[in-house]
């Protein structure tokens, strides 16, 4: 009887591990379920925050590439400026006293030069001091901000007496 007892006990202890096993087994299931589930969320919220940061990322460089553009353009009129003014400048160099009051005058941007510098105008003062005649030419046109214009100054004569000995140095 004992015997039997031990086997019924046995019995029961299977059957009762059996039901842990197959709620263990069931429960699992149900867990691995909402973890695909939650999964699938998740994966949705990592796809909707990739794509955010690749708009940001294009933006972003699209942005870059615009602003480079309106830098380039706007180094490209400076530097058309800027030769210009020399070019002003030579001009006026081979003037004598009397002839460069008319050619400051007269002085005038060229229409391609006009064409490609928006709004652009040119002033030309002259300078005269102790140290001899000087030009500066003053080179505006529409850009963005506040930039200072291209200035650029050349000797027409140097000394007192006014001759033409632009680049010597005298002692």
């Amino acid at each position: 009887m004992n015997n039997q007892n031990g086997i019924d006990e046995l019995n029961d202890e299977i059957s009762i591990d059996t039901n842990c096993v197959k709620l263990i087994s069931v429960s699992s299931v149900r867990v691995r379920g909402n973890r695909m589930m939650n999964r699938k969320g998740f994966i949705s919220i990592e796809i909707l925050v990739a794509a955010s940061l690749l708009i940001v990322i294009v933006s972003g460089y699209a942005a870059l590439q615009y602003r480079l553009l309106g830098v380039a353009k706007d180094a490209k009129h400076y530097q058309l400026a800027l030769h210009e003014a020399a070019n002003q400048i030579s001009m006026l160099q081979g003037m004598t006293e009397l002839q460069l009051e008319d050619g400051i005058e007269k002085a005038h941007l060229p229409e391609d030069v006009l064409r490609s510098l928006p709004n652009g105008k040119l002033f030309i003062e002259k300078i005269v001091d102790q140290k001899g005649t000087r030009v500066k030419v003053r080179i505006l046109w529409d850009r963005a901000g506040a930039p200072s214009p291209v200035e650029l100054i050349g000797w027409i004569s140097t000394g007192p007496t006014g001759d033409q000995t632009q680049g010597e140095v005298r002692s």
